[in-house]
């Protein structure tokens, strides 16, 4: 008897471990309901000088109370935060898209924005985007074309660069990294480059570029 009394008491317990355990996987928590949802755009409308632009949003819920304000926050480092670097919001708000108009961006810089929205249970924020605001630079027309040597312009806005100039080749679309460069220190935002040594009665493509940090434009 007093075996069989061990053995009832061993079962007891190991059934009672097993009903614990079921109990707490089945209570855990698989999100907050009561934050609001939000997706972030990709931001549009960058100015010619890459310095600001629109930024998009939805509100998907409310997560069933009023929203207090919605936004946008950014910044170069990954999950930005309100309230940790820039922010820009407005108050109230409602399920549906919105837009903000922001500055202050530095062309070929790399950003990270998220949406959010606040109500009474905190903020909820959609998932991040990567941007990158680059400024406009434009090749014109070449002239004074002779057989080796032509007199090529361009005009850019935005950051001052330290290095402009033109990239050309025999192929389409020539790069900085693999073509012929001929550059300017410290191009304003209009300039001009007489291009010498090419060959006679040979077509060539070319581009006007800009460096921006480690970036050509």
């Amino acid at each position: 008897m007093k075996t069989k009394l061990l053995i009832y008491s061993f079962l007891f317990a190991l059934l009672a471990m097993i009903s614990c355990g079921g109990s707490d996987d089945s209570a855990e928590p698989s999100g907050d309901p009561g934050l609001p949802t939000l997706l972030t755009a990709t931001a549009t409308n960058v100015s010619g000088s890459g310095t600001s632009a629109t930024l998009r949003g939805q509100i998907n819920s409310t997560g069933g109370y009023e929203i207090i304000k919605y936004g946008f926050c950014w910044g170069t480092s990954p999950n930005p935060v309100r309230g940790v670097g820039n922010f820009q919001e407005n108050s109230g708000g409602d399920v549906g898209q919105y837009t903000m108009d922001v500055s202050g961006f530095t062309a070929g810089d790399s950003y990270f924005i998220r949406a959010y929205a606040q109500n009474e249970k905190g903020i909820g924020y959609g998932p991040q985007v990567a941007f990158v605001p680059v400024a406009q630079i434009t090749t014109e027309i070449a002239t004074q074309i002779h057989s080796t040597k032509v007199l090529l312009r361009a005009h850019t806005i935005g950051t001052e660069s330290n290095q402009v100039g033109f990239v050309y080749g025999i192929s389409p679309n020539p790069m900085v990294s693999g073509d012929n460069i001929a550059t300017i220190a410290n191009g304003t935002t209009g300039f001009e480059m007489e291009l010498t040594g090419l060959l006679p009665d040979t077509f060539y493509f070319v581009r006007a570029f800009k460096a921006v940090g480690n970036m050509y434009l």
